[in-house]
């Protein structure tokens, strides 16, 4: 069992984010991929395809279905191992006070996502990017203290190596404009004229073709295709006209 928890690393919008709100489940395990919605896999012809865009970088190699939910499956994957990290962090009180000090006042703790705020998944990676320096130290130094054996062998399998940072880079920075989008909805006086403006930035963002590696490509590719489906599925046919 955990240790309990004497003191709190987590600040008031922490509070807010994670408070008697249930996280997603963490186990690490993928047996039901059949479950998973195929959303973002390209689509058939669709009546409220994005706007091609004329392209300023060399045309990037076409990826088929399989290797989209390949990947799809591979964040799935990776995004587990950090809420079971960070969970552990805020549950077990050694490595709680471990994060507490190596952290100056403003920085906060590390954060979990939840299902009902549609941005948390991207404020969790975001926190986690910013405070890798102290990741990494955790798992090279491992000096921390009061760990059970089965904790320490579990803390330690959840390493990131270079890889998955670079592919979290890259899933924060395309999640940035969703993030925005969140922001901009979540006002006390959302208008249509919000939403007119949150669906065209978020058409811009998956419909880049410039690309700072591999990672953005694919997860841009996913996230134009998922774009796709919920806009030609969800909007009324007069906005899907006006916005024409």
């Amino acid at each position: 069992m955990f240790e309990p928890v004497s003191s709190s690393l987590i600040d008031d919008e922490d509070d807010e984010m994670t408070n008697e709100i249930p996280p997603y489940p963490l186990s690490t395990s993928i047996d039901d991929v059949d479950g998973f919605p195929d959303n973002n896999i390209q689509p058939s012809d669709d009546y409220f395809a994005l706007d091609s865009v004329e392209e300023n970088v060399a045309n990037i190699k076409p990826v088929s279905n399989e290797e989209i939910f390949n990947f799809l499956i591979r964040i799935h994957r990776l995004i587990q191992k950090v809420r079971t990290f960070v969970f552990m962090t805020r549950s077990i009180a050694s490595l709680q006070r471990y994060v507490q000090e190596r952290s100056d006042s403003n920085e906060g703790g590390l954060i979990l996502d939840v299902k009902v705020r549609w941005n948390s998944t991207f404020k969790m990676v975001n926190r986690l990017i910013k405070r890798r320096g102290m990741v990494d130290a955790m798992f090279t130094k491992r000096d921390w203290k009061g760990l059970t054996a089965t904790q320490e062998m579990k803390i330690r399998s959840l390493a990131f190596n270079y890889d998955d940072w670079e592919l979290l880079d890259a899933l924060r920075d395309c999640l940035d404009p969703f993030d925005r989008v969140t922001t901009i909805l979540s006002g006390d006086y959302p208008t249509q004229s919000m939403s007119y403006y949150a669906v065209q930035t978020l058409k811009d963002s998956v419909q880049q073709t410039f690309h700072l590696s591999h990672y953005h490509a694919m997860i841009t590719t996913s996230l134009k295709y998922q774009c796709e489906y919920y806009l030609d599925s969800f909007l009324p046919p007069a906005q899907k006209l006006g916005m024409k």
